[in-house]
């Protein structure tokens, strides 16, 4: 993603990626006097640095809910798989459908 922005003409140095444990890193980017902004994506993890973030503007994926439309016409066994499996990706991803 930030070689994206990079592409995009932001100077090197704009932007910070920082991966991890949300329980591990978020903390410390909460409570750093030199951050400014941060995006994160998570849901309780997410809400408990919002409350440790005090006035740094906060950007948050919390998760979602998902609906899922089934024609008439459609396979109906290949269907059944597909949303058993995408209401149970939940966690590998930001999206799942709601069972």
């Amino acid at each position: 993603m930030l070689h994206c922005f990079h592409l995009a003409g932001f100077p090197k140095g704009l932007i910070s990626c920082v991966t991890g444990k949300g329980s591990e890193i978020g903390d410390f980017l909460a409570m750093h006097p030199s951050v400014n902004y941060i995006s994160f994506n998570s849901g309780d993890t997410g809400i408990a640095i919002s409350k440790k973030a005090g006035m740094i503007p906060l950007q948050m994926e919390l998760g979602g809910k998902d609906a899922c439309i089934v024609l008439e016409d459609a396979d109906l066994d290949l269907v059944a798989g597909k949303i058993i499996k995408g209401g149970f990706s939940y966690g590998r991803n930001m999206m799942r459908l709601e069972h």
